[in-house]
């Protein structure tokens, strides 16, 4: 797992790509330059770091939540009589496919 936290202080903002004098200048409209190199490939990828440590972050957020949901029906399941259970147990995976599945897939594709 990827230990978010030692992101913590990065430099902020819309990180975008130029050249200047044939070198790959990553940088924001705020804070100057963040980093140079040879590379056009790597210097978009490293553009791109804020929003795959955003994306991180909220995918994490959503595979916990999803996690306590499960949780939550097994340990219901354990303590409701059966019956009810399979009742029920349609409605809360069909509430829980839908959580895990509201992620914008149009923005994880841009």
């Amino acid at each position: 797992m990827i230990d978010t936290d030692k992101y913590e202080g990065h430099t902020q903002g819309h990180w975008a790509t130029t050249t200047r004098k044939g070198t790959w200048v990553v940088y924001t409209q705020d804070n100057g330059d963040v980093a140079t190199m040879n590379d056009y490939e790597d210097a978009k990828l490293i553009a791109d770091a804020p929003f795959l440590l955003a994306e991180v972050k909220r995918l994490r957020e959503q595979l916990t939540s999803a996690d306590k949901m499960i949780r939550e029906m097994i340990r219901e399941s354990r303590d409701t009589p059966r019956e009810a259970y399979v009742s029920g147990s349609a409605r809360e995976a069909e509430q829980l496919f839908v959580h895990v599945l509201e992620a914008n897939w149009d923005e994880v594709i841009e």
